[in-house]
């Protein structure tokens, strides 16, 4: 079962404010697209409501696909690439945080706030 969730969509060219997720209580995916040169004041330029529920993510990916003249696989990419990035970011800073603690022995890692 899905649960509520948005995440970042990051197409170049509109990677400043749109989004993807999934509303449980419509059971439907969704995307709000706006370009770079958009003011978050307008409305998205893409509205993906899943006013007709949109059951998967390939499904959703597909329709931005036909919106923007895009692969549904590149389109699924760029949904993912954010989570990417944040594993990436985790990673990185581990690793800053051993290399530290490698100079410092009396240190101690972050913390969880």
């Amino acid at each position: 079962m899905t649960t509520n969730m948005r995440n970042v969509l990051a197409i170049p060219g509109y990677t400043n404010q749109s989004i993807w997720g999934y509303d449980e209580p419509m059971q439907t995916y969704f995307a709000t697209i706006w370009a770079d040169t958009t003011s978050g004041d307008d409305d998205p330029d893409i509205w993906i409501s899943g006013i007709t529920p949109i059951e998967t993510e390939e499904d959703l990916a597909a329709n931005i696909g036909q919106k923007l003249g895009l692969l549904t696989e590149d389109v699924l990419r760029y949904m993912h690439l954010w989570d990417t990035a944040q594993e990436d970011d985790t990673t990185a800073r581990l690793s800053w945080w051993q290399r530290l603690l490698g100079r410092n022995q009396g240190s101690r890692g972050p913390t969880e706030v």
